[in-house]
């Protein structure tokens, strides 16, 4: 093999590398992405459950005050 067809032969698997590294680079972008969406989405779902968790702590709450005050 010549020394210009190692250099070639070099310079491809170079390049191939970096395709390579690109490739993983973009799929891990992706994927973060992709899971920064679904966190999002789900503390979007779980403040939802909390609110009306609360509501309907404080509609119990009132409810046994008025049947407490029933009872008086």
């Amino acid at each position: 093999m010549a020394d210009r067809d190692i250099c070639l032969y070099s310079r491809f698997i170079s390049v191939a590398s970096i395709k390579s590294g690109n490739d993983a680079l973009h799929e891990a972008i992706s994927r973060a992405c992709d899971d920064y969406v679904h966190r999002v989405g789900l503390d979007g779902h779980v403040n939802q459950l909390r609110e009306g968790m609360k509501e309907l702590k404080e509609e119990m709450w009132e409810s046994a005050k008025e049947t407490i005050k029933g009872l008086d």
